[in-house]
């Protein structure tokens, strides 16, 4: 096995779980909808978690043609990936047994938490752009690019108007589509 495959394998092992966490909850909220509150906002955020895990994991790919993989390289990816883990479980709700859920209330609640994961992934993203930036082309648009989101999810964090939370996450939402079509562009070594 290369060094690529080992790495790759270790945290494709961790974006499958962060997957798990977000098919999991939609799956529990579809099962017990009656008793369920529904929240736009939410279901952004929860597919951005879901977006971004896949995308995320897609564009771990370019990095196949790295000979070696020094440690820092490795803690920095395995901590990118354990954060997109820790964000996908916090913008899920626990199972629901039935018992009524208000996922607008569960938004409100929660936003302090896992709007700020979110951000850690958006700085995770930068300093491995700049990490790789001599063998990564596209390092300073895509740094750029980070930099841009990070602003929208800030904006949802802090803003107390709905519009403004609800503007920036169809923003990111937009945005997710494409990164997960570029991301995921898979072809030969």
């Amino acid at each position: 096995m290369t060094p690529f495959e080992i790495v790759f394998g270790l945290l494709t092992v961790i974006a499958s779980l962060a997957l798990t966490q977000v098919v999991a909850a939609a799956v529990n909220l579809i099962r017990h909808a009656s008793s369920v509150r529904f929240s736009w906002l939410l279901t952004m955020w929860m597919w951005l978690a879901f977006a971004t895990t896949i995308g995320n994991w897609g564009a771990m790919w370019g990095s196949r043609h790295l000979a070696a993989w020094p440690s820092w390289l490795v803690l920095l990816s395995l901590a990118m990936t354990i954060g997109q883990y820790a964000f996908s479980a916090l913008v899920c709700p626990a199972e629901t047994t039935g018992e009524p859920l208000d996922l607008r209330d569960f938004y409100r609640r929660e936003k302090g938490k896992f709007i700020p994961a979110y951000l850690a992934l958006v700085v995770f993203a930068i300093l491995q752009n700049i990490a790789l930036r001599d063998t990564y082309p596209a390092w300073f648009s895509d740094t750029v690019y980070s930099l841009v989101l990070g602003a929208f999810a800030v904006a949802a964090l802090v803003s107390k108007s709905l519009r403004v939370q609800g503007v920036a996450a169809t923003v990111l939402v937009a945005t997710s589509i494409a990164f997960i079509a570029n991301a995921c562009n898979i072809g030969p070594a």
